[in-house]
């Protein structure tokens, strides 16, 4: 990841490694233009995606134990208190994903459903709430004017974008980059029957995986530019 264009004073690259031997997890930081990594070894899993919110970077590793990251005055992770759904002590889902939505912290998951007609699959939505401690998790039923964008592999980056009507686009659904076809639509919540084509094809695989090549993945310009 990136924490702020190249171009921008200040930019740092953080990087998630694993050692040959021992599969053991660092995460490596370097200040673009110094001749240095900084490394944090990690206890007992590799950090899987992090992004910016409300001024602070937050880390999410491979058991979804949430953490807030900072870079200065050196690299750390320090875990952040969260209470799961309906008194779980864990994550519930499988490959749950974070993803920034104007204010809030997202956290997006699927599960499939039995229905034989309509969308084969449900996206939820979830909040993080942290006026309470621990912090909760809090269903949004829908994102209004925004929709989310997601690819299937999960080092691509999640991103949202608000008023999509200005190029024809849906709002309160999933932009979802796959490799056949290269995009599927997803309605989000109630609005997955409405929003599915039924010509898609029902063993679409609709998780985040690792894999091996390369795979679709949408990118957004402000990542990479001022």
């Amino acid at each position: 990841m990136l924490t702020a264009p190249v171009a921008s004073p200040n930019s740092h690259l953080l990087l998630c490694a694993s050692s040959k031997q021992g599969g053991q997890c660092f995460l490596l930081d370097w200040l673009i233009g110094s001749d240095s990594w900084s490394k944090l070894r990690l206890d007992d899993s590799r950090i899987e995606q992090i992004v910016e919110f409300n001024g602070q970077f937050i880390a999410m590793d491979y058991y979804y134990k949430l953490y807030s990251l900072s870079l200065a005055p050196q690299l750390g992770l320090q875990e952040i208190a969260i209470a799961w759904w309906d008194g779980e002590d864990a994550c519930p889902y499988l490959r749950p994903w974070i993803v920034v939505c104007d204010d809030m912290l997202l956290m997006v998951d699927h599960c499939i459903t039995l229905s034989l007609a309509g969308a084969p699959v449900e996206y939820k939505v979830y909040r993080l709430d942290m006026s309470t401690v621990p912090a909760a998790w809090v269903e949004v039923k829908k994102l209004e004017n925004y929709s989310l964008f997601i690819g299937c592999d999960v080092r691509s980056p999640a991103f949202s974008c608000s008023s999509l009507g200005r190029w024809s686009g849906r709002s309160n659904c999933l932009y979802y980059g796959y490799y056949d076809p290269p995009l599927v639509l997803h309605g989000l919540g109630d609005d997955a029957d409405a929003v599915w084509n039924p010509d898609n094809d029902d063993y679409l695989e609709f998780k985040r995986n690792w894999y091996t090549q390369l795979q679709v993945f949408w990118v957004y310009p402000s990542m990479l530019y001022r």
